[in-house]
């Protein structure tokens, strides 16, 4: 697997994005194969397979696409797998 880290995410033409956000609270991504680009806010992001009891466990599978993760904490815990050919984008201040 291939983690390759940018700043920003720029797009050459109109594109819907699919995103979650959550500015004050926790963003939790958990048991989750994502085959598309993505966009996640919030002040802290934690993913991985067991990150909440709110969700199914199971492991987050980045098959294909950008996956653009921004907060002021951001946890990778096991059960995260990012597919050769997709992209993670973290950023943090």
């Amino acid at each position: 697997s291939i983690i390759r880290f940018h700043d920003t995410l720029a797009l050459k033409s109109i594109v819907v994005i699919p995103y979650i956000t959550n500015a004050n609270n926790l963003v939790y991504i958990q048991n989750e194969t994502i085959n598309d680009n993505r966009v996640y806010f919030g002040n802290t992001i934690k993913v991985g397979k067991n990150v909440t009891n709110k969700k199914t466990p199971g492991n987050v599978i980045i098959n294909y696409g950008n996956v653009n993760i921004t907060g002021n904490r951001v946890e990778l815990q096991s059960g995260t797998k990012v597919s050769k050919g997709a992209v993670l984008r973290i950023k943090t201040p």
